[in-house]
């Protein structure tokens, strides 16, 4: 029920209560308190539903970054793992095979609906998400070009994935657990992820 319509109603009541010439209070304050309890019960309904429509909305966000970190954290270590093969074979022996192109589709779509369900860390982190996924995305593309000489710029784009990766898995971290301002090792992601050691080691090179 809108307020208008309540308001309507309340006008109603008081105009039969007005032609009622010495009636009894019950036959007036009855109907009103129906109106009444009627207008809380439609509000409440209402809100309930809201509440709990965006709150399907707000779980399929962090469903969808989830998805976005674990396709990120693919692409981290393939990219280690080809870099690592680079330096044993041909470049014709070793596939690359980075995850699926990264998409945020549901965030972009629905996140401004329901942005007032979300702790200000992972408002933080969301104003990152987009532009780490647009960046991973654009270098991956372009390794992923067959037509690529593996020359300097190959091997600068290949470092960058990795660290744009990072920050990317981070981001979601941050979304996923509340937390902000916290920087991932590239070398316990490494080994989080179960790369060889050895490919560490000729990747990112010695720990320091």
């Amino acid at each position: 029920m809108k307020i208008d319509s309540f308001y309507q109603c309340l006008t109603y009541v008081r105009s039969v209560s007005q032609e009622v010439d010495g009636g009894s209070l019950s036959e007036w304050l009855l109907p009103l308190v129906g109106v009444v309890v009627g207008f809380v019960l439609s509000t409440l309904a209402s809100l309930f539903s809201a509440y709990w429509k965006e709150g399907r909305i707000k779980k399929s966000i962090l469903a969808e970054v989830s998805l976005v970190k674990s396709q990120a954290e693919k692409t981290f270590k393939a990219t280690i793992e080809m870099m690592y093969e680079v330096n044993k074979l041909p470049p014709d022996a070793t596939p690359y095979q980075p995850s699926a192109t990264l998409s945020i589709f549901l965030f972009q779509q629905l996140f401004s609906g329901v942005a007032h369900r979300f702790k200000a860390t992972q408002i933080e982190q969301f104003q990152y998400l987009q532009a780490h996924v647009k960046t991973v995305n654009d270098k991956v593309a372009w390794l992923t070009d067959s037509q690529r000489a593996r020359g300097a710029e190959f091997w600068d784009y290949s470092y960058k994935v990795i660290a744009d990766s990072a920050r990317l898995i981070d981001c979601c971290d941050g979304i996923l657990t509340s937390t902000s301002g916290r920087t991932i090792n590239a070398y316990d992601l490494a080994e989080k992820l179960g790369i060889s050691s050895e490919a560490i080691t000729s990747v990112l090179g010695e720990e320091k």
